[in-house]
């Protein structure tokens, strides 16, 4: 349902000559609060999460990197692409290693990967088209950290 009180925000423009005052009703969803209807931008408090979910702005790293790589499938695809010959994998090679994945989703997850500047993605003209996904170097960066999670988790189940 909607919050009883509404939150007064700025509507969205880049400058002063934007009103204020102007007010927008916040719907509570899953323990979000997230703008019902138009595209006025949430409260300075708050960062808009690209998945469309509206979380807290924060300063703790872990935070930070869960946003950039906390869901389901981009770790694996890094995890596969880092440890292929020349951190350099196809399309339908990540397909068929990253098991239960919706060709869907592996090209939205790609996508995301590349904008935010994990993976390079480079295709050729070549008839059908050829796709390959590399480790960019801010990927190549985050390895070392994966590969001590790897170590930290393979303890744990070792200790079971």
């Amino acid at each position: 349902g909607l919050m009883d009180s509404p939150v007064p925000v700025r509507p969205a423009g880049n400058g002063p000559e934007g009103e204020t005052g102007t007010t927008v009703r916040y719907q509570k969803t899953g323990g979000f609060l997230k703008p019902e209807g138009a595209l006025i931008p949430p409260p300075k408090d708050a960062i808009q999460h690209r998945m469309g979910v509206e979380v807290h702005e924060t300063d703790c790293p872990i935070l930070y990197a869960m946003d950039l790589i906390g869901q389901k499938w981009k770790l694996p695809i890094l995890w596969y692409i880092a440890d292929a010959e020349n951190q350099t994998l196809r399309y339908r090679e990540l397909e068929r290693k990253v098991v239960g994945i919706t060709a869907t989703m592996l090209t939205k997850c790609l996508r995301e990967l590349e904008r935010d500047k994990f993976i390079t993605r480079k295709q050729y003209s070549t008839i059908p088209p050829t796709v390959e996904y590399s480790l960019a170097d801010r990927g190549k960066s985050l390895i070392p950290a994966l590969e001590s999670v790897y170590q930290w988790a393979d303890e744990q189940m070792k200790g079971q």
